[in-house]
């Protein structure tokens, strides 16, 4: 108003103008008011309606659980239970154990020489005792204790005395494990006796905060049938058990379906056995609590309530994809919350610490404006914890914080804020999922301290993908950077392995969960020293000098990748055929490249050094000087001096190399020739494409495309490579089979124990052939959680190869181009047709013998290998003098420059690489 205009103004209007902003506010105050008392007033409905009443399934032991009533004599004796298991009755009474009085912060565990020639274990907890008694196994005994070696471990006599008493404190409070994906990837088959095993692993490897997720549908049962929900309207929402990680996750519903109640039930006795286990030895076991997710029928029980639908998570047709949730604003959320953790606390108890992911790979729905969008961001958190304080006033929510690396462009300082303010300061731990390759706590567009770390959060290496099979590893950043965290942020409250998949890569993990008793940063290669004697059970001599110079190379360059891969390095023979493979990319190749991070040379050199170990045969010369920084004319100057094959090993020679492994050695000797021999299917592979690229047969769209030039010439030279590679993916799947951990027929053999009639054994072989496979019903997520197993190899990988290679004869004879689109349709109805087979005959324990097999295929191909790996290597250096990988990642242009050490040497020095980070289309 101007000034002239101002002068006019008469008292009368100014106090008319206070009285029409007085009547605005208490208008606005009134409505608030209003709107709270209503939201108030329908919670208290929805709580005093007459409930269904809570199911009584046919669960043996439906009371409370029981908790002891003196946990420290109570994990004394756990702890003396596992040590029985672990050694044997025998030298279990070569052992003391003590649990000092009071509460002992920080955590420690020592050993020491007792009385009587005794070993002394004190520890300040079960998981402490493990511990020790893990470290002096490891560290004195010389012996392995990983996933590969069977309890009772056999262990030298007389024990070896200690000499000074050796101690450890622990770096930070909580050891977390596992991912919730962990659940339908590796263990979703399990008994009670693997789940044994596994939980003596984590108590050994420090484990004390481990999420424990099984029998979750008996909880979400119970609750939605409480509130009118029918059996059948769960069927339309649960998946089968293969798939529940992601309906917990509410990414999918129904595929995979129906869930039998058979399954329901069982996995929650067995969950109960978990728990006491865990619970006994002083473990604090993270338990689900309510995300948003409900099935479809809700909307006919509660039509007033507000609902959202999730995006189309991997592309699922409509009826499993777009999941219903409730929204966080709506009472019902409330109610259904509190009810959820109230059903988790009477059937199996609580520790007060609860599991939810509300937005996994999913935008949330936010309101169209700013304002709006933070306001749905902090209802959201708030919703999800305040139902789980109703239930449990002391109750901690542990998140998972992938969707903040996955989805970084959204939570930006402000998201970030708004909904992590929703949870009340010290009632929330953050998972930084992904710290060891992608560390979100500290992402470069936000303000430090960042909202994350300005919260407790713990320090994750994520390493597998979908628990693929390939050798991977970031050993030189999970060997310090948790050090160097930790006194940085002071809120770094733990460190954890939340991968997606577990039995491979053993050496990774057992390093990643020492980390929680370091008190400085390890040596990679130093440590791999120690990692190779124990493998090799205590070898001396020539043999443990070369385990320990073939694990130092594999620890520096396969297990520490200098880039910021992703994840596993993946075979091309379990990727669906195709000509453009050379190029690496793959559908989800962000998370599992074909392309490799190290020198094949490297590999192959640490092969011989390997099989030099266990006396198959010698090394090389000319592969004595072959590095990762090896240069093009050293390169060339070896592949000039390449020298013959080795002589085989005799049959008493291979005796003496049977008895003096160990089952460890035997899985590492394979492994590591698994590996060796997929590089080479990879190399051999992309002469053929050249050889086709010559010869015409490629799609136009691969125009201008360039490929190495490749000795194969001819339509015969083709036809030859096609047959060399066919048998190369036979001779794989023979070697395969010689390690229990590698067998399709093992993980076929556990979902079929859990049928209790003939249509639900076929039905869980269904589930455990699908996730390995096409992931859905038209490939949505093809090959992602893909295994070198004996039994894929022969019965799907090979035939979908030997299609791929009668489509390119069928070019080579016309003269046309390959009509990829067609070849792709044709292949997915045989990949459909192999999901619904059932089969007896895949061997569920090993066939053959691992030296013999590994001793006849170096015989084979040792002389090819060395020469394709040099000449891969020359050409490669000739070509990029050093390559650079593009590393393709969700917001990585927001995350820490800092995410590239450099791979670690045996004086802990090195140069710094480079990497650049671009955009990922995430599948997953």
């Amino acid at each position: 108003v101007n000034k002239k205009r101002a002068r006019g103004i008469s008292p009368v209007m100014v106090v008319m103008g206070v009285v029409v902003a007085l009547w605005i506010i208490i208008s606005v105050v009134f409505m608030l008011r209003l709107s709270q008392s209503s939201y108030h007033k329908r919670v208290q409905e929805i709580e005093s309606e007459e409930l269904n009443p809570t199911t009584r399934l046919p669960f043996s032991s439906d009371e409370n659980p029981s908790y002891p009533q003196d946990p420290r004599t109570s994990q004394l004796q756990a702890a003396q239970q596992l040590l029985v298991r672990a050694v044997g009755r025998e030298f279990s009474d070569l052992f003391d154990m003590e649990i000092p009085e009071g509460s002992l912060k920080p955590e420690y565990f020592e050993f020491e020489d007792g009385e009587d020639g005794k070993i002394l274990l004190r520890g300040t907890s079960g998981v402490a005792l493990a511990s020790a008694l893990n470290w002096y196994l490891r560290y004195v005994c010389h012996v392995d204790t990983s996933w590969y070696s069977s309890f009772p471990l056999k262990l030298p006599s007389p024990l070896p005395r200690v000499g000074h008493k050796f101690m450890r404190k622990s770096l930070v409070p909580w050891s977390y494990y596992e991912n919730v994906c962990t659940f339908s990837y590796s263990q979703v088959w399990w008994d009670w006796e693997r789940w044994e095993r596994e939980i003596d692993w984590m108590a050994m490897n420090g484990i004390n905060l481990p999420l424990s997720l099984t029998g979750q549908e008996y909880i979400m049962t119970r609750v939605f049938e409480r509130f009118g929900l029918t059996e059948e309207d769960l069927q339309q929402y649960f998946t089968g058990p293969g798939f529940l990680a992601w309906n917990r996750m509410i990414n999918i519903k129904g595929w995979g379906g129906p869930l039998p109640r058979s399954f329901i039930f069982g996995q929650a006795e067995l969950q109960r056995k978990i728990l006491a286990r865990e619970r006994s030895l002083g473990m604090t076991p993270v338990l689900p609590a309510f995300s948003g997710g409900v099935p479809e029928a809700i909307l006919r029980l509660h039509p007033s309530s507000r609902f959202h639908r999730h995006g189309n998570w991997g592309g699922f047709e409509a009826r499993y994809c777009c999941v219903l949730t409730l929204s966080p604003e709506d009472p019902l959320f409330r109610a259904l919350g509190k009810a959820f953790i109230e059903e988790v606390a009477a059937i199996y108890g609580t520790d007060h610490v609860y599991s939810a992911d509300t937005f996994n790979e999913n935008r949330p729905s936010a309101g169209t404006s700013e304002a709006a969008k933070l306001q749905y961001l902090r209802a959201s958190s708030s919703a999800v914890y305040t139902a789980m304080a109703e239930a449990d006033p002391q109750a901690v929510w542990l998140m998972q914080g992938w969707l903040f690396m996955n989805d970084a462009g959204f939570w930006r300082e402000k998201e970030l804020d708004a909904y992590i303010s929703g949870v009340p300061q010290g009632r929330m731990i953050i998972l930084d999922l992904f710290t060891d390759v992608f560390p979100v706590w500290k992402r470069k567009d936000l303000v430090r301290p960042t909202p994350i770390e300005r919260r407790p959060w713990i320090w994750n290496m994520l390493h597998s993908f979908g628990g693929n099979t390939g050798m991977y590893g970031r050993m030189q950043v999970i060997s310090t950077d948790p050090v160097i965290a930790r006194a940085e942020s002071g809120e770094m409250v733990g460190i954890g392995i939340t991968t997606e998949g577990i039995e491979q890569n053993p050496a990774v993990y057992e390093l990643m969960a020492e980390m929680r008793w370091a008190d400085k940063t390890v040596n990679p290669i130093i440590w791999a020293h120690s990692w190779a004697a124990r493998r090799m059970g205590g070898a001396s001599g020539r043999g443990l000098l070369d385990a320990k110079e073939a694990w130092a190379l594999i620890a520096s360059t396969v297990l520490s990748s200098p880039t910021t891969q992703m994840g596993q390095v993946k075979s091309m023979i379990e990727c669906r055929p195709r000509l453009d493979l050379h190029t690496g990319y793959i559908r989800n190749s962000d998370f599992m490249p074909i392309s490799r991070h190290y020198r094949d040379s490297v590999l192959v050199k640490a092969w011989y050094k390997l099989m030099s170990a266990h006396g198959l045969a010698s090394t090389p010369p000319e592969l004595a000087s072959v590095d990762e920084s090896s240069s093009e004319t050293a390169l060339s100057q070896v592949l000039k001096s390449s020298s013959a094959e080795p002589p085989k090993p005799d049959e008493t020679e291979l005796e003496v190399a049977r008895t003096s492994s160990t089952s460890a050695s035997r899985y590492d000797l394979a492994d590591v020739t698994r590996q060796v021999l997929s590089d080479h299917f990879a190399r051999m592979f992309v002469e053929l494409t050249s050889c086709l690229q010559h010869l015409g047969v490629w799609p136009r769209w691969y125009a201008g495309v360039t490929l190495p030039s490749s000795p194969l010439k001819t339509q015969e030279d083709a036809e030859s490579r096609m047959k060399e590679l066919e048998n190369l993916i036979r001779d794989l799947d023979t070697l395969l089979g010689t390690q229990e951990w590698l067998l399709l027929g093992r993980w076929i053999s556990m979902a079929r124990k859990w049928g209790t009639s003939a249509a639900e054994k076929n039905h869980f072989e269904f589930n455990a052939r699908n996730v390995l496979t096409l992931w859905g019903p038209r490939g949505e997520i093809a090959d992602y959680a893909s295994k070198q197993w004996n039994g894929l190899f022969l019965d799907y990988y090979l035939p979908r190869w030997q299609l791929f290679f009668t489509w390119v004869r069928r070019s080579l004879t016309s003269g046309l181009s390959i009509d990829e689109a067609a070849f792709q349709a044709a292949l997915l109805e045989q990949e459909k047709e192999w999901q619904t087979k059932t089969s007896p005959t895949f061997p569920s324990q090993p066939v053959g013998d691992t030296m013999s097999v590994v001793s006849e295929l170096r015989q084979r191909y040792g002389a090819a290998v060395r020469r394709s790996a040099l000449e891969h290597d020359l050409m490669a250096a000739k070509s990029s003098g050093g390559s650079e990988q593009v590393v393709h990642a969700p917001g990585a242009d927001l995350l820490s420059d800092d995410v590239a050490p450099p791979p670690p040497t045996a004086e802990g020095s090195s140069k710094k690489k480079k990497v650049r980070a671009g955009v990922l289309r995430s599948d997953r």
